[in-house]
C-alpha cells in the first residue's frame, strides 16, 4: 500500500515524474500550437484562416492549395477578392452576413473556380476564432464536385425521361418534384404543382383513392410496387390509364415515395380493337374451316373422324404441357384440318378397302403439300398451313414432303404428329382393322427421339398410362 501512495505522489503536479510526462509528451506531440497546425494542414479539407476586415488570406492548409490548384506564395498575404476562386458571390454575402451575426455559418454549397478554370463544387463553412488576442475566419471546405455531378446528372435524366416521374411524401402525398413527363401526360405545369397534394383539388391524380393508399402500405413494409395499372386524372379532367412502379427513398428525413408512369391508354384501346379484329378472323377462318371439314366429311368420312379425334388429343396434350391458350387453340384448329388435302386424293383410294399399293402410297403422301396450298393464303392468328405441311415429318428426318429434322420442325406440327399416330393405329381403317391403343402406344415410346419429340412422346405416354386418356371425337364446335 505505501508503495502505490509513493507512486501517486510522484504524478502529482510539479513533482519531478509528472515533469519528466510532460517533457515527453512535448516530443512526441510538440506543443498545443504545433499540435493545431498538425490537424490545420493534414486536414483532408480545403482550410484558410483570413482577416477579418481585409479579408486577406493569414495561412492555408495542403488540401486548400490542392483544391484550388495554386501555389502558397501566391496566396498568402492578398486579400480573398484578389484570387478570384468565388463564384456564387451572392452566396458567399449570405454566408458572410450569418458569419457576423453569429460567429458562425455553415454548409453553404457553392463553387469555386481553381487557376486552371476547372469549377469545383465545395460544402463551406465558416467561424470566428480568437488567435494571440485577434480574431480570424477559419473556412473550411469539403469538396463535393463528385456528389454534384451525380446530382447533375441524377437531374438531368429525372427531368428529360419521357417516363412520368413524381416524387412525393408517402404520409401524405405532398409533391416534392415532377419531371418533364409529368407535364406531357397528366398536363400540369411542374411550377403549379409542386407542394400540393396528389389526392386533393387541383390535381385530384387518383381515380381509385383506396389504389393509392393499397400502394402506400404495401411500400410502408418495405417492398417496392411494381408494373401495377391503375386509372388517372389528366388536367382536363378526362380519365387515363396508365402502368406505374414505386419505391420509397428518403429525402431530408422525410419519407418520400419515387413513382414512375407511363400512359397505356391508347395502347389499351388498340389491344381492345385487335382482340376484336383477331376475334372476327378466328370466326372467319372458323367458318372456312367448317366448310372444308364438311367437304371432306362428304367425301370421307373416316378422315373426318380420324381428324376429330386426332384434335382432341393433340389439344389435351398441348394444354398437359403447358402451353399458352392461343396456342391451344391454334393446335386444335390445325388438328381439325391436318388431312384437308386428302380432298385432292381420288375417293376410291382414301375408301379403298385392300391394302394400299405404293402408287396409292404416294398420291397420299402428298396430302400435306396439298393441305398447305389450300390453306397458305387464309388469313389466321395461327401458322395452320405450316403445321399442316409439316404433320407428316420426323425428328430424323425420315419424314414428308421435306424430310425436316429436329426444331426444324415447329411445336404445333410435332404435337399433330404423335396425335395422328396414335388415333390412325389405334382406329379402324377400310383396308384393315384397329392395331389397338396398346400398340399405337409402343410405337411411339419406340421411337422417342428418333421419329417422334420426347417431350410430346412423354406426356402423351402420361394421357394413356396414368389419367386414362380416351379417344373421343371434339366435345365442342369448330367455331
Amino acid at each position: 500500500m505505501n508503495t502505490v501512495n509513493a507512486e501517486a505522489d510522484n504524478m502529482k503536479p510539479g513533482s519531478k515524474s509528472s515533469d519528466t510526462l510532460k517533457k515527453c509528451n512535448d516530443n512526441l506531440f510538440g506543443s498545443s500550437e504545433e499540435k493545431l497546425s498538425l490537424i490545420f494542414q493534414h486536414n483532408p479539407n480545403a482550410m484558410c484562416i483570413s482577416t477579418i476586415q481585409e479579408e486577406r488570406y493569414l495561412d492555408v492548409n495542403n488540401a486548400y492549395i490542392d483544391f484550388l490548384g495554386c501555389r502558397r506564395e501566391e496566396i498568402i498575404g492578398r486579400p480573398l477578392s484578389d484570387i478570384n476562386f468565388w463564384i456564387d458571390m451572392a452566396e458567399r454575402d449570405v454566408m458572410k452576413q450569418k458569419l457576423f451575426q453569429t460567429g458562425i455559418a455553415t454548409d453553404f454549397e457553392m463553387r469555386f473556380r481553381d487557376k486552371h478554370g476547372k469549377i469545383h463544387w465545395g460544402l463551406t463553412s465558416a467561424s470566428v476564432i480568437n488567435m494571440a488576442g485577434e480574431s480570424y475566419v477559419l473556412t473550411q471546405i469539403q469538396d463535393i464536385t463528385g456528389y454534384k455531378l451525380t446530382e447533375e446528372k441524377f437531374n438531368k435524366i429525372f427531368m428529360t425521361t419521357p417516363d412520368c416521374i413524381v416524387i412525393s411524401r408517402l404520409k401524405d402525398g405532398l409533391l416534392m418534384d415532377v419531371n418533364k413527363g409529368f407535364e406531357d401526360i397528366v398536363g400540369w405545369k411542374r411550377e403549379s404543382v409542386i407542394g400540393k397534394k396528389s389526392t386533393e383539388p387541383p390535381l385530384n391524380l387518383w381515380v381509385n383513392l383506396p389504389a393509392r393508399e393499397l400502394m402506400a402500405s404495401e411500400l410502408e413494409t418495405g417492398s417496392d410496387v411494381l408494373y401495377r395499372e391503375f386509372e388517372f386524372h389528366r388536367y382536363d379532367g378526362s380519365i387515363r390509364s396508365g402502368i406505374y412502379s414505386a419505391g420509397t427513398i428518403n429525402i431530408d428525413g422525410d419519407e418520400c415515395l419515387i413513382f414512375i408512369m407511363n400512359d397505356i391508354t391508347e395502347q389499351k384501346r388498340t389491344n381492345a380493337e385487335l382482340r376484336l379484329t383477331l376475334e372476327s378472323l378466328r370466326k372467319a377462318v372458323g367458318t372456312t374451316i367448317q366448310v372444308l371439314v364438311s367437304a371432306l366429311e362428304a367425301k370421307d368420312p373416316y378422315t373426318a373422324g380420324h381428324q376429330s379425334r386426332s384434335a382432341n388429343l393433340a389439344r389435351t396434350i398441348a394444354t398437359e404441357m403447358g402451353l399458352p391458350q392461343e396456342r391451344i387453340e391454334g393446335i386444335r384448329m390445325a388438328g381439325i384440318i391436318h388431312d384437308i388435302g386428302k380432298l385432292s386424293i381420288p375417293s376410291e383410294i382414301l375408301t379403298k378397302p385392300t391394302k394400299l399399293t405404293n402408287l396409292d402410297y404416294s398420291l397420299i403422301k402428298e396430302h400435306p403439300r396439298s393441305g398447305y396450298e389450300m390453306l397458305r393464303h387464309v388469313e389466321s392468328p395461327w401458322p395452320l398451313a405450316q403445321i399442316v405441311y409439316q404433320h407428316h415429318e420426323r425428328i430424323d428426318g425420315s419424314g414428308y414432303p421435306n424430310k425436316l429434322k429436329g426444331d426444324e420442325i415447329i411445336l404445333e406440327a410435332r404435337i399433330i404428329a404423335v396425335a395422328d399416330v396414335v388415333e390412325a393405329m389405334a382406329s379402324h381403317r377400310p383396308y384393315r382393322a384397329s392395331l389397338g391403343i396398346e400398340t399405337a402406344i409402343q410405337e411411339i415410346e419406340k421411337n422417342r427421339g428418333i421419329l417422334y419429340d420426347e417431350t410430346v412422346v412423354d406426356v402423351c405416354l402420361k394421357l394413356f398410362r396414368e389419367k386414362g386418356y380416351q379417344l373421343t371425337n371434339m366435345e365442342r364446335p369448330i367455331l
